[in-house]
């Protein structure tokens, strides 16, 4: 059973109670009304009549006393109200038929005064028992009822005239009686209800204050309000924090002033001014002292309240965090331990292996001093075996060596210049030996882009790349092994190469390919493998990768083959000098071969932030036209956006766009904080602004360069070359900004020369602008009629730049002219312009047709 219905049982079972308790005096008060009816009638009515009826009356009453006197007993529960609640309507309703049955006997009587007498102590038996039964609604009406139609129907049967007046006048009487009823019984309800509401908020709010006290006692933080310095002091605390601070009670906590609990008292006046200026922290570590002057940990946190006079205390917590600061500064401490641990390790295995490789050296030199001597074939045989073994034992000491190192954080990185096809050329010359011995084919392949002179650890490079050739080598059969050089990434001083170790080798599983990097680990370390080794190759080539900033990782599939391949970032350099010191590491061989990709390929990525579709489609084409990939934006926080997802090469940006104009999107991505990935990235401002001090605008905001409208191709090419490949700085000054257009509706041949003599593309810009132009006109005319100054410079502007790029140069002077006027703020000279700006429209559209139609 839901909580209503529990509700609205306890609310009916009070009814009950109520008629209940009234009872005997209703039943006082109507016997004595049917002993003063029984006394007014006997004069005028038969003796028996009267007798029986008042000795039925008196039983009736009787009746109803017992079941009061066993209700009184029983203390029914809630479910059994409603039984009591009929029982008690059927004594109401025995009731209302015996003073139906009086009225029937005693009406009429003689006299009128006699009959008025013995309506009136009708009326009001009936209008007291009302009031007495008004508790139970069904018990009012079966008790009334019954006597006012018995009445009505009795003074019908008369039928007298002078009965006439009394029965109209029975409903005024009976209804006030029972609306008054009706009302006290509303009242009734409507306070039982109010208590149960009442009731059960009082209960809801001590089980929740009981719940929050019994949280506050047992809590395990420590919750507290003190007052802020000087007279800090605790006005609650609970007893987690009384404990906390090793007290015996609250009040010997709330003696001691909230300063000497801090290790360091002044911290306390920190604390206080920190909280009141800034309101609230949270979670800041803080060291107490205990009551015994142990030391307490405690992380707090804190907010500033008010009471009604604005007098400010602190409420917060304290969670005790003694026990994690010393796991912390155990752990750390273990670690320290374990580290000086690692580092003698690797340092004893660096002089182990120091002192190992100078007798493998002279042992090595020794052997091949006899193998040079002369000797029988058997002995030719056994020192070869022995300076195979002993070369093959250095090489595993020099890897142990070199993992010791990187261990034990000694080893470090020499940058030089160097030459990458010498480098490579080196590593084919220490490898093809060993390929050559198994027949396989080395090669290989570089990116044009690859730069020639860069700038890193020459020799780290080059083992690591011999480790990964070798490596390669040993797993291969039959086939060929081939190194790859890419460019991920590049700009004008940094470039990320990926190399690419490519062999047809047994391949490795997928199960295995977790493990090949780690120390002294193989994909086979059964003890059938077929290939020796320590397994430290990898793990060492994994090392330097990371400790030169770069990854690797690894692709292969069993029975075809595998690609090992590490990314690293180094430093382009333009014409400088070799510092091999003279040593030519390029050498090529018979051995293998090095084949060059002469696909030229343009990776730079470039972002067109302009809104006007027409300049929009020009920029993107020239840019397909000169090999670029681009990718276009309408608004300033749209290429902040792409700025932030893409590290784009460089941006074109125009300058007066919506939602942010270019000079404010230049200023939030160079501005500190900026989440784009690169806030260097160049910019170059397309722009057909001709108004003083716009060009310094653009450079202040901290664009590089700008290029007027229209845009040609060689001095976009021209710019971009500059900003990105460091030909030369920009030449561009303000008074470049905007040339002034040749006389004319429609330039075309100067559209043609600016997209490199491409009709179709022509044919396209065209259609774009002859699309788009005449709805900027409408919006620059429902600015104008709006009121709207910004907006309609803007939309001028926007229609400026467009006209003079698809050569419209009439067109673009009346746009120029309305830009100017509204920047003025003076919008009856643009709703002047407005008529020649279309009629010039009209023009360009026809000139556009008849070109259209004779190409």
């Amino acid at each position: 059973m839901d909580n209503q219905s529990l509700i609205d049982q306890e609310i009916h079972a009070k009814h009950v109670a109520v008629v209940f308790a009234r009872l005997p005096l209703s039943m006082a008060m109507t016997m004595v009304m049917a002993t003063m009816v029984a006394a007014v009638q006997w004069p005028v009515v038969d003796h028996t009549q009267v007798t029986a009826w008042w000795i039925c009356y008196t039983l009736a009453t009787l009746g109803r006393f017992v079941t009061w006197h066993l209700y009184r007993r029983a203390q029914p529960k809630l479910k059994e109200s409603e039984a009591w609640a009929r029982a008690f309507v059927m004594g109401a309703l025995v009731a209302g038929l015996l003073w139906s049955a009086a009225l029937w006997m005693l009406v009429p009587s003689s006299g009128t005064v006699h009959q008025l007498l013995v309506v009136v102590i009708v009326v009001a038996t009936l209008a007291a028992g009302a009031v007495a039964l008004s508790g139970l609604w069904r018990a009012v009406l079966v008790f009334c009822l019954p006597a006012t139609v018995a009445l009505v129907v009795r003074l019908i049967t008369l039928d007298e005239p002078r009965y006439l007046i009394l029965i109209l006048l029975i409903p005024f009487w009976i209804a006030p009686i029972l609306l008054s009823a009706r009302r006290m019984y509303t009242t009734i309800r409507e306070t039982f209800a109010l208590r149960a509401d009442l009731d059960q908020q009082r209960e809801r709010r001590r089980s929740t204050e009981s719940f929050v006290l019994s949280l506050i006692e047992n809590l395990p933080i420590g919750l507290y309000r003190n007052t802020p310095e000087p007279d800090g002091h605790f006005i609650l605390a609970n007893p987690a924090l009384v404990r906390m601070f090793g007290y015996d009670s609250f009040e010997d906590l709330q003696k001691v002033p909230a300063r000497e609990l801090h290790d360091d008292p002044t911290k306390r006046l920190e604390f206080s001014k920190k909280l009141l200026s800034e309101g609230s922290f949270f979670s800041e570590e803080v060291l107490y002292k205990r009551k015994d002057g142990s030391k307490l940990w405690g992380a707090v946190s804190a907010t500033v309240n008010r009471d009604a006079a604005g007098v400010a205390y602190f409420d917060g917590t304290l969670i005790d965090v003694t026990e994690r600061r010393k796991a912390e500064e155990a752990l750390r401490q273990a670690m320290q331990e374990a580290e000086a641990g690692s580092r003698a390790k690797s340092e004893f295995l660096a002089n182990m292996s120091h002192e190992i490789r100078t007798p493998m050296n002279a042992i090595i030199g020794m052997t091949q001093l006899l193998i040079d001597s002369k000797l029988d074939p058997q002995q030719f045989q056994y020192l070869e075996i022995v300076r195979s073994n002993a070369t093959s034992l250095l090489t595993i000491i020099n890897d142990i060596l070199d993992f010791s190192k990187i261990e034990a954080g000694k080893l470090t990185l020499e940058t030089r210049a160097f030459d990458l096809g010498k480098l490579i050329g080196s590593v084919m010359d220490t490898t093809a030996l060993s390929g050559h011995e198994k027949g396989l084919d080395l090669s290989c392949v570089i990116d044009p882009e690859v730069p020639q002179q860069i700038q890193g650890d020459l020799g780290r490079l080059r083992q690591i790349l011999v480790n990964l050739v070798g490596n390669a080598i040993k797993f291969t059969r039959s086939g060929s092994v081939r190194i790859q050089v890419s460019v991920d990434e590049q700009s004008a001083l940094m470039v990320t190469l990926r190399f690419r170790v490519i062999d047809t080798g047994i391949g490795i599983t997928p199960d295995r390919i977790g493990n090949l990097f780690q120390a002294f680990s193989q994909a086979d370390s059964s003890p059938t493998r077929r290939f020796g080794g320590t397994g430290l190759g990898l793990a060492i080539s994994k090392r330097l990768v990371e400790l030169i900033g770069g990854s690797i990782g690894v692709k292969s599939e069993v029975g075809r083959g595998s690609t090992f391949w590490f990314a690293v970032t180094l430093e382009k350099l333009t014409n400088v000098e070799n510092e091999d010191d003279g040593e030519d590491l390029y050498t090529p061989t018979p051995t293998y071969t090095v084949r060059v990709d002469s696909k030229q390929r343009h990776r730079l990525q470039i972002l067109v932030a302009e809104d006007n579709p027409t300049n929009q489609l020009v920029a993107l084409k020239i840019l397909e036209k000169l090999g670029f990939k681009a990718d276009a934006v309408d608004d300033g926080s749209k290429a902040i956006a792409a700025l932030t997802d893409r590290p784009y090469d460089l941006v074109l940006m125009d300058v007066q766009m919506p939602v942010l104009d270019g000079i404010e999107t230049t200023r939030s991505i160079r501005a500190q904080g900026s989440k784009v990935l690169n806030r260097n990235v160049p910019i170059i401002a397309m722009t057909a602004h001709a108004m003083k001090g716009d060009a310094e605008a653009c450079l202040a905001a901290g664009m590089d360069a700008y290029l007027s409208k229209p845009v040609q191709i060689d001095a976009l090419r021209r710019e971009i070359d500059r900003q990105i490949l460091g030909l030369g700085s920009s030449q561009h000054h303000a008074g470049d900004l905007v040339a002034s257009p040749p006389a004319g509706v429609l330039d075309l041949k100067g559209l043609l020369k600016r997209l490199g003599d491409d009709q179709g593309l022509a044919d396209e810009v065209m259609r774009v602008f002859l699309d788009d132009a005449p709805k900027k006109i409408r919006a620059l005319d429902q600015a104008v009629t709006q009121g709207e100054a910004n907006t309609a410079k803007r939309l001028a502007h926007t229609l400026k730049g467009a006209s003079a790029n698809v050569g419209a140069n009439a067109l673009n002077r009346i746009a120029r002219a309305a830009e100017e006027a509204a920047a003025s703020g003076n919008l009856d000279e643009v709703r002047r312009l407005l008529t020649p700006l279309q009629e010039e429209m009209d023009r360009v559209q026809l000139v556009s047709t008849q070109w259209q139609s004779s190409s």
